[in-house]
């Protein structure tokens, strides 16, 4: 997509409705931050990087952050014991895997979605197909709907109309599940030609020829994609290994916010809930599909606060890690 036509939309839309900007951090004098979790061979037992600043001096608190001379070390934290430990401790109990499971494996099948004026329907081409079948007798082209409250918003390809506030605010945000065959888009729902922004309703399609009719439903209120790029088509699917576990979709969030993508739960046809454990500003995640976990790393004062939310249930715990144990940890 042309970046000076997209950069005109968001603009636009930055302009007709209040978002939530992003103002960094100030310089983090004299603090011990997370710098990245890595999941090990151990489920439940993460090695977290940890960053510390020195102190600021009173006469020049407001150096910028890249004249700091960061020093760095790793620990070892056992979720469910909460016990910490240190470089000086080795061997640890778990091996790392190198990564926080965020960046492998995940599926992002591409397609196009188009749309014709004054239409109810959604139309899709190059329609994915769902691992292990066969291509041969799959249509390429799929028409969907009509769906109540849809109004189509201008076509991606129409650089003239992606200036609008109605495509920024109100373009389809779409996904495609291989292991459901199903594809799935949110969009706000109409209700008159004076309400444009409001509720959201979630349709998910089945793939197949005689595959079950659409399923249709209102977004659950604690639900809000205000945020969403309906541009970007940088959308990952996760599976995760535990069985009973819902999937997990990484939804990509317009530019210049404190975060760059949003995470939701879905499985049978409904998006089910945010992720809030990923979805945090200036935080560190992972997660572990061995078991369908979620975990994040913050800064809370002195302290750095743990947190764990099982996919499944969205239950979350946390505890924090106190100021003595993260300073003994460069000792």
């Amino acid at each position: 997509m042309n970046t000076n036509v997209r950069s005109a939309a968001f603009l636009v839309f930055l302009g007709t409705t209040t978002v939530r900007g992003c103002s960094p951090p100030p310089p983090p004098c004299g603090v011990v931050q997370p710098g990245g979790i890595q999941l090990t061979n151990v489920t439940g037992i993460l090695h977290i990087k940890l960053l510390k600043y020195p102190d600021c001096e009173s006469s020049n608190s407001e150096r910028r952050r890249d004249n700091f001379e960061v020093e760095e070390t790793t620990i070892e934290v056992n979720v469910e014991s909460e016990r910490v430990r240190y470089a000086a401790d080795l061997p640890w109990d778990a091996k790392s895997l190198g990564n926080n499971g965020l960046n492998i494996p995940y599926e992002s099948p591409e397609y196009k979605l188009k749309f014709q004026k004054n239409s109810r329907k959604i139309i899709v081409k190059k329609f994915p197909t769902p691992k292990g079948l066969k291509t041969t007798g799959r249509k390429k082209t799929h028409i969907f709907g009509p769906f109540s409250g849809f109004v189509a918003p201008p076509n991606p390809n129409d650089p003239q109309a992606l200036t609008s506030v109605k495509y920024v605010a109100e373009g389809v945000i779409s996904f495609f599940s291989r292991a459901e065959d199903r594809i799935y888009f949110v969009y706000p729902v109409h209700n008159s030609s004076e309400d444009w922004r409001g509720r959201y309703n979630i349709v998910s399609c089945s793939g197949t020829e005689n595959g079950d009719p659409c399923m249709v439903s209102e977004a659950p209120q604690k639900l809000w994609f205000d945020e969403i790029d309906s541009f970007s088509k940088a959308v990952k699917i996760y599976h995760m290994e535990q069985p009973a576990t819902p999937y997990l979709v990484s939804l990509p969030v317009m530019c210049c916010l404190c975060v760059k993508v949003s995470y939701y739960t879905f499985e049978g046809g409904k998006i089910q809930k945010s992720v809030d454990t990923l979805n945090g500003a200036f935080t560190d995640t992972a997660l572990d599909a061995r078991t369908g976990v979620a975990y994040a790393a913050m800064d809370s004062g002195a302290r750095m606060k743990i947190k764990h939310e099982l996919l499944s249930s969205g239950e979350a715990t946390e505890f924090y890690i106190d100021e003595e144990t993260l300073a003994n940890s460069f000792l």
